[in-house]
């Protein structure tokens, strides 16, 4: 309760209200009770964008018939925009794994076996692989296949340990290692939207 608490005086702050004790019943009320079943990053940045309306359009504050309504607009609005921030994630995960996949296959496998990750390179992290998700072999698996069993972090991994295949890829001729894996990392995580989507 203490936590809702603060949240609900964070978004009175950001909403920055002439007159709040008028919204008392044009949902304030029922916008204190739902704080428990929302997101609080989502709802405090949603306080933010519609305090500065408020503050661009001062009049704007009489014509609001339920604040908890016109709040959740915006509120919306931000998950809508996670979930398809989620979606792009997956997206680059696909794409890349299946070109690591193809390069993998070309570059390392028996001829006419797509059996490059049985090499004793990456032994001990098949290992791990197989004892995360309870398999005894990887036999009839794919590349693709055991590539779509790894973390973002073990692809990382993977990468670095084959970067002479991976680097014509993702990097140009001049980039160092370091740059290019940051750049990757940084596309496929989309970790600035996210920070913008949760924290403005």
């Amino acid at each position: 309760m203490e936590l809702e608490n603060e949240v609900f005086n964070r978004i009175l702050k950001h909403l920055a209200l002439k007159n709040p004790h008028a919204f008392k019943n044009k949902g304030l009320d029922k916008l204190k009770k739902s704080i428990s079943v929302l997101h609080y990053d989502y709802l405090i940045g949603a306080s933010k964008e519609l305090g500065i309306v408020l503050q661009k359009y001062p009049n704007k504050e009489n014509e609001i018939n339920n604040l908890f309504d016109f709040l959740m607009h915006f509120y919306n609005k931000r998950t809508k925009t996670h979930h398809m921030l989620f979606l792009w994630i997956h997206f680059f995960e696909t794409a890349l794994r299946s070109k690591m996949a193809v390069i993998l296959a070309q570059k390392h496998s028996s001829k006419d076996i797509d059996d490059w990750f049985l090499s004793k390179k990456l032994s001990h992290k098949i290992e791990r692989l197989k004892r995360t998700h309870h398999l005894k072999r990887l036999g009839g698996y794919n590349g693709f296949q055991v590539l779509n069993l790894f973390t973002l972090g073990a692809l990382e991994t993977i990468i670095k340990m084959h970067w002479s295949d991976f680097k014509p890829l993702i990097c140009r001729p001049q980039n160092t290692q370091r740059a290019c894996l940051t750049s990757l990392w940084r596309l496929g995580s989309f970790s600035k939207g996210f920070q913008l989507d949760t924290k403005s």
